[in-house]
């Protein structure tokens, strides 16, 4: 006889400690899952593969993952942590299977054949890996806390704080925007898009704003979450301060580390 729908739910919930580790254990595979991806993306070339790393290989769109898991965090605790977990499993996994599969300590060497792992180009990709690694974790720390911090102010702290994310998300795709802008007009569309990421202006300008579309196609999801999201002034100027100051940040960051690493 079927029960009753009156009847009480008897079955037992799982324990914190197992939930804790399922949650923990899904936004570790959501990250490795991204930077398979990512590292997949990197192999494609002309049009498609320059939307692809826009989507899955760029700094906002590994931001935008690290706001998701930000936001569905159940505490503000774990918020920064599971973020961390999340950028540290898709740079682990990135970098990894660019290891196994790219072997790059046999890259400009005269005898590939005969180099191993630990020759000087091979020690410098672990570097520039376990760099990008810290970053990526500390960063996604940060980002992780705002995301999570967003639904929860009403009025003016709201607005901040939804300026602030937005300045994070896209300052990366807008750090060389007028850079990349200039170089395809120069280069011209043809024969750049039949290259990659490093040969190719269009491809590169297409990546960047395929990443910044992407941020503000995520603007609606946020307003969901926040129940009532207007473009105040405070939101506005934040998030216009935000993107400019940050851009600058995120360049200067960048070019300061790849002048160190190659230096070395």
């Amino acid at each position: 006889m079927p029960a009753s729908a009156a009847e009480p739910d008897t079955r037992t919930p799982a324990p914190p400690a197992r939930r804790t580790a399922r949650a923990t254990a899904l936004v570790a595979a959501a990250g490795a899952a991204l930077g398979v991806l990512a590292f997949l993306a990197d192999g494609f070339q002309g049009p498609v593969g320059a939307v692809a790393m826009g989507v899955v290989s760029s700094a906002s769109s590994w931001l935008l993952g690290t706001s998701v898991v930000g936001f569905l965090a159940s505490t503000r605790r774990s918020a920064p942590l599971r973020a961390a977990l999340f950028m540290a499993a898709a740079t682990t996994a990135y970098y990894a299977l660019r290891w196994g599969a790219l072997e790059p300590w046999r890259m400009g060497s005269p005898d590939p054949a005969s180099e191993p792992w630990n020759s000087p180009a091979g020690l410098r990709f672990l570097l520039v890996a376990i760099v990008w690694l810290v970053g990526t974790a500390a960063g996604g720390a940060v980002v992780g806390a705002l995301a999570h911090a967003i639904p929860r102010p009403r009025g003016r702290a709201n607005a901040v704080a939804i300026g602030l994310w937005l300045g994070v998300c896209a300052a990366p795709a807008l750090a060389y925007l007028p850079d990349l802008v200039s170089n395809a007009v120069a280069a011209g569309t043809a024969p750049g898009w039949i290259g990659t990421a490093d040969t190719s202006a269009p491809f590169v300008l297409v990546s960047a704003l395929s990443a910044l579309i992407l941020v503000v196609l995520a603007i609606p999801a946020v307003a969901r979450r926040c129940r009532a999201l207007h473009p105040s002034a405070t939101l506005v100027l934040t998030a216009l301060t935000s993107n400019v100051l940050l851009a600058v940040v995120f360049r200067l960051g960048t070019d300061v580390v790849r002048a160190i690493l190659d230096a070395l």
